[in-house]
């Protein structure tokens, strides 16, 4: 009866236990989801700091897309350098090669016309961006380099 009675009070005991652990965790998930970030996001964007880190990101996505571009365009400009020079070598020469030729300055025309896009997308991007001393450091290192050409 005493042993009936004990595992009767150490059960009520346990999920009355499992019951406050999970209404504990349950109040760390919603303050873990929406306090802290929905805190930490409202101060951002009432110092300004969202707009100016999105402008950065946006920025750094932009100037790597231009560099896959130039890679692009360097590396079928070294292509059609390579078949005009066999192209022009003394001996009969293959007429293949001249659609090759014609294949590379077409995509060489088609990565020019990208690159042009590409820096009016990086001149308007500049052009608007936010106030604020992040934004302004960022530009300061990284931005500079179309201002140059």
């Amino acid at each position: 009866m005493a042993i009936r009675t004990f595992l009767r009070n150490l059960l009520a005991k346990l999920s009355h236990l499992k019951q406050r652990s999970f209404s504990h965790s349950a109040a760390c998930r919603r303050q873990s989801s929406g306090g802290l970030e929905t805190r930490l996001r409202d101060a951002a964007n009432r110092d300004g700091l969202y707009a100016q880190d999105r402008w950065i990101q946006e920025h750094k996505a932009e100037m790597q897309a231009g560099g896959v571009i130039e890679q692009e365009g360097k590396l079928i400009a070294s292509r059609l350098r390579s078949f005009q020079d066999l192209f022009d070598e003394p001996g009969p020469s293959n007429p293949w090669f001249m659609g090759d030729i014609i294949e590379c300055e077409a995509e060489l025309e088609r990565v020019n016309q990208n690159l042009t896009a590409h820096r009016a997308r990086v001149i308007e991007l500049e052009a608007y961006r936010p106030p604020g001393k992040m934004a302004r450091q960022y530009f300061d290192l990284h931005g500079q380099c179309l201002k140059s050409e």
